[in-house]
């Protein structure tokens, strides 16, 4: 009897041990799949920011940088928190192989995200001019428009994007991510060139090179609302094949499901945001200082894009960093879920070790390397040491991303947005 209780401890024991293995692999492949779709992204990304410097100059430049921060914060406090409430519930639904209950948290997500996203349109169309004068430079009101209709659609990609993610199928959110991006390379270059030509000024330039953000989110959510129909057609033939396709009972209504992924999305929104939210203290300080300083707003925008020279490179290393967080809280949530403390604990330390990797080979090596990355991308090597400076940022940006990550998928999500809240007071001081 003794030997029988022995062996099914131990059976369990290696059961565990193979989830655990499973899980690792499963996670590490995830995590490779995203991180080369942000690199590739993140390079387009990158690509697009020259010829826009190069042919419309540091001005048209500087108040492209201005914008871009603001509208990534509006975007990541609306939506960057739902993904990951998402992917965590269908994760933990689909455990229970519930995978209608699953389908329906991501329809209740989406038509949520779907009217805040409207709301903040309106909000950032109409209120455009009054934004402009908070940041002090009027230039930049026509670019706060343009980008104001992206929110029309991200939000919908933002939830599609976060039920693959529980499923831990990271192929979608990946090919999504490259064509999002090279339409939105494509639409930004194609205006740059057709306005320059046409002789328009920096602020109309600046406003065709936001627009990207437009066509970019619109191909990115066509190439989900594909994958979304495959999955369903999959998903119908199942049930049909399991129980004729009855419905099962749902234990949480519709308003119990918003409340429930609201809680935990919008902490995670909070400390999503940390980065965006830090460069966006730049977008509301630095021209306001620079055009006191320097006597003309164009002059202050041609400044403040020297300053933006380097943050790119940085962001590139941060994308990488949060595809692997991406990953991350949806396979700490099943561990948790599954009760396995120690495939958290080794899923952790492995999450910080490659942060610390990534993020110190980077810093030093975009410091190192600022003059003639300076002058290979940009022309000149003015504002050399401010890119090598901004190089270090790297390494703390990913710690943060990867480190927010593993504490929201073992519960404690309220922790990141607390450290956020300090970060922006010691910034703007």
């Amino acid at each position: 009897m003794g030997e029988t209780g022995k062996g099914h401890h131990m059976d369990r024991e290696e059961l565990h041990q193979n989830a655990g293995k499973q899980g690792t692999v499963k996670l590490l492949k995830g995590a490779a799949v995203l991180g080369a779709a942000a690199v590739l992204s993140k390079l387009l990304g990158t690509l697009q920011k020259i010829p826009l410097q190069n042919v419309a100059g540091d001005a048209a430049f500087g108040i492209y940088n201005a914008i871009y921060p603001l509208y990534i914060l509006i975007l990541f406090a609306a939506t960057a928190g739902f993904p990951v409430a998402v992917s965590k519930f269908v994760a933990e639904s689909v455990i229970h192989g519930d995978h209608r209950e699953a389908k329906r948290i991501a329809r209740i997500s989406g038509t949520v995200l779907l009217g805040s996203g409207i709301v903040l349109f309106v909000l950032l169309y109409f209120g455009a001019g009054e934004i402009a004068g908070w940041i002090g430079i009027q230039q930049t009101e026509k670019a706060i428009r343009s980008v104001s209709f992206a929110l029309l659609l991200a939000p919908t990609l933002a939830v599609l994007r976060g039920y693959f993610q529980g499923y831990q199928n990271m192929l979608p959110t990946a090919v999504s991510q490259v064509i999002e991006q090279l339409i939105r390379v494509m639409t930004m270059v194609a205006l740059l060139l057709y306005l320059a030509a046409l002789d328009y000024d920096e602020e109309w330039i600046a406003a065709g090179a936001t627009f990207g953000s437009v066509t970019g989110a619109a191909a990115g959510l066509v190439v989900m609302y594909v994958y979304w129909r495959k999955a369903m057609r999959n998903l119908s033939d199942s049930e049909e094949q399991e129980d004729g396709g009855s419905p099962k009972a749902h234990p949480l209504s519709t308003g119990q499901w918003v409340r429930r992924i609201a809680a935990y999305a919008i902490p995670v929104c909070l400390g999503a945001i940390v980065v965006p939210l830090l460069t966006l203290v730049d977008t509301f300080t630095m021209p306001r200082l620079l055009e006191a300083s320097q006597g003309s707003e164009l002059e202050a925008m041609r400044q403040f894009g020297l300053y933006n020279r380097g943050l790119p490179l940085v962001q590139l290393v941060v994308m990488v960093a949060s595809s692997m967080s991406a990953v991350l809280v949806p396979a700490m949530a099943d561990a948790k879920a599954r009760g396995l403390a120690d495939v958290m604990r080794s899923r952790a330390e492995m999450s910080i070790r490659l942060s610390w990797l990534i993020g110190l080979g980077a810093s030093f090596g975009l410091a190192f390397a600022a003059v003639p990355i300076n002058i290979m991308l940009y022309k000149n090597n003015e504002a050399s040491l401010t890119m090598a400076v901004l190089a270090f940022t790297a390494l703390f940006s990913t710690l943060n991303a990867v480190s927010a990550s593993v504490l929201q998928g073992a519960g404690a999500i309220h922790t990141p947005a607390q450290a956020l809240l300090v970060a922006i007071v010691l910034k703007a001081l």
